[in-house]
């Protein structure tokens, strides 16, 4: 069955095992009319689906829910899955041998969450990521991904872009550490204007490697 009949929770699907027939439970979700289009919005972006090839894809998606504070991804963990953040704020972090916590990056509604020098290289992660309010997602696993590449190749065009996607946000990170405050706030201020209004004052201090008292006397005299 796809994806384009509605709405039952589960979908069932009648097995036929010689001269047996049995009737099993096939457990999967069923996207309302707004998920689909946030999926076929975000994979055609990347790469020019077919509507089977996006049938396939979406198949292999699972709808998670997550509390506010729990961790997608724990330090040290190796990294198996990415999700795509239907409801909710997350934040990528390390921990500091003080204790202290650094923010490497922000994730909001419509963005992709994983570690993927860890998912794709097996390597312990060295960083959280964290809920910070209740949302929900829909994940897909390392296994999966690798599966759609392997079945579709335009589905390589959009792993290959979510990994430059990422070495790009890192490195945006890594740069902004060359710079005045002043001109981090502002760099800042051009390209992630949405991330001022989802996340607290002292987070955005944190990413941005300055106190919460520099950022708001920055802010100040804007």
């Amino acid at each position: 069955m796809g994806f384009k009949k509605r709405p039952m929770l589960f979908k069932y699907q009648v097995v036929f095992q010689k001269d047996m027939i049995t009737l099993s439970v096939v457990k999967r979700y069923c996207l309302s009319k707004k998920l689909l289009c946030m999926i076929n919005e975000i994979l055609l972006k990347y790469a020019r689906f077919t509507d089977d090839e996006l049938d396939i894809i979406r198949e292999k998606f699972s709808p998670l829910k997550m509390d506010k504070n729990e961790l997608f991804l724990d330090a040290g963990q190796i990294c198996n899955r990415a999700g795509l953040i239907i409801n909710g704020k997350f934040i990528l972090s390390q921990v500091s041998e003080s204790g202290n916590e650094a923010i490497l990056d922000f994730f909001i509604t419509g963005e992709l969450i994983s570690d993927y020098y860890s998912l794709l290289k097996n390597y312990p992660s060295k960083t959280y990521i964290k809920a910070l309010k209740k949302a929900e997602l829909l994940v897909i696993t390392k296994k999966d991904l690798e599966y759609l590449y392997r079945t579709i190749p335009k589905f390589q065009i959009f792993g290959r872009k979510l990994a430059e996607e990422s070495f790009i946000r890192l490195a945006e990170t890594i740069k902004l550490q060359s710079v005045s405050p002043k001109e981090r706030y502002q760099i800042f201020m051009a390209n992630k204007i949405e991330i001022i209004k989802e996340f607290p004052q002292y987070m955005i201090a944190s990413y941005l490697r300055i106190s919460p008292e520099w950022l708001s006397k920055i802010r100040g005299h804007k």
